[in-house]
């Protein structure tokens, strides 16, 4: 009886310790499954290990974070000054500011949405394992084109710049030389691209190209200048800024002004022609031969420098008397021996500047019994003899 009582006592117990042991595993089970849960609930807002974007590692940070590091890697940087330098001005801008933008945060929000779509089972052995399921995401910076061409043409507007030839001036009778400026032009279509790759490799400063065009006239072109002060009488020669020589001479009347203002040579004439320029019965110059040629009685002398204004040039006087006082109808005279020394020393195009420095002195009681021949007004082209490489021997009583 003892024997029969004990063995369903033993089967009993043996059947309660085996359904123990599967509870126990059962209890398990749900409380590893609910410890995992919990666990994928607390890690919701971390990113997955592996995660990286434009090779920025982000696993294991909590989003803000990850938002954080993305921001100060790839939207700061676009946010720092850059230097843009043209035509030897500055000019400070953004990238943001030229229309810049990163996909960084786009590629983040990419990822979140991915892993937050996959079941928790799955997110739970991405973190165990380590795998994050995906791979690097790059990052991509923009740039406004819009932008970014209306800025270079901004900047065109106040760099490009004509060149400006060295100039000549009087200041307060002495002669001024100020050197020209060379111009510059932005060459916008490769500034636009020096600009782009610039703010694509994060660069901080640029040197945009443009073409520098030198003046037609710069300080080393100025060799020789005459400056003619008309009620000084005198002319005096520089060789660039240096003084070389005064001279002097006579120049027109208040009736005949000698013109003033900044002209040049434009022929030079040995042993000249004179034509007589009037032009109508009982003008000037109507008692006169109409053309008088090479030698004493020639009013223009042995040598004339014709300027760039009509009928006005440079030339030499038999009336010596003359010279000192304004005398002339608009030429500017000189002695012989000091036309023939200058025609030497200047070629055509050099430039005289007439300057009235006092008031008119005439003539008056010294002028000659006998008027002279005169030919300031004489307008008529005539080009003469060539220059000779040689001085010339001033010509004889009865040439």
């Amino acid at each position: 009886m003892m024997t029969e009582d004990i063995l369903p006592n033993r089967r009993y117990r043996t059947l309660a310790w085996i359904a123990g042991i599967v509870a126990c595993f059962m209890l398990a089970g749900v409380g590893a499954a609910g410890a995992a849960l919990n666990y994928d609930s607390r890690k919701r807002e971390v990113v997955l290990p592996g995660v990286s974007i434009g090779g920025v590692a982000l696993g294991g940070l909590d989003f803000e974070e990850a938002r954080s590091r993305l921001q100060e890697e790839f939207a700061r940087p676009l946010l720092r000054p850059l230097l843009v330098e043209a035509g030897g001005r500055p000019f400070l801008t953004t990238a943001a500011h030229l229309g810049a933008s990163t996909n960084a945060l786009q590629q983040f929000n990419e990822a979140v949405r991915f892993h937050g779509g996959l079941n928790p089972a799955r997110r739970i052995w991405y973190r165990t394992t380590q795998f994050a399921g995906i791979q690097d995401l790059p990052v991509k910076t923009s740039i406004g084109e819009k932008e970014l061409s209306a800025y270079i043409e901004e900047i065109a507007s106040q760099v490009d710049r004509a060149p400006t030839d060295a100039s000549l001036s009087l200041v307060e009778g002495e002669l001024k030389i100020t050197n020209g400026e060379s111009g510059f032009k932005l060459d916008a279509t490769l500034a636009v691209k020096e600009l782009r790759a610039t703010i694509l490799s994060g660069g901080g400063r640029i040197d945009l190209s443009g073409n520098v065009t030198r003046p037609a006239t710069g300080l080393s072109d100025i060799k020789d200048v005459l400056v003619v002060k008309t009620g000084e009488n005198k002319l005096y020669h520089y060789r660039g800024a240096d003084l070389v020589k005064v001279y002097g001479v006579a120049t027109g009347t208040s009736r005949y002004p000698t013109p003033r203002g900044q002209f040049k040579i434009v022929n030079k004439r040995f042993r000249p022609t004179w034509v007589n320029p009037a032009k109508y019965p009982g003008g000037w110059g109507a008692s006169l031969p109409a053309r008088i040629g090479p030698g004493p009685g020639n009013p223009l002398g042995t040598r004339a420098l014709d300027l760039s204004v009509g009928g006005i040039r440079i030339h030499g006087t038999y009336a010596g008397s003359s010279i000192g006082y304004n005398a002339s109808h608009g030429c500017i005279r000189m002695h012989i021996k000091d036309v023939e020394e200058l025609f030497g020393l200047v070629d055509v195009g050099t430039p005289v500047l007439i300057a009235q420095s006092g008031p008119f002195r005439n003539l008056g009681s010294r002028a000659p019994s006998t008027p002279e021949p005169t030919a300031e007004s004489d307008g008529t082209a005539v080009p003469g003899q060539p220059a000779p490489t040689q001085p010339a021997p001033s010509p004889s009583p009865t040439a």
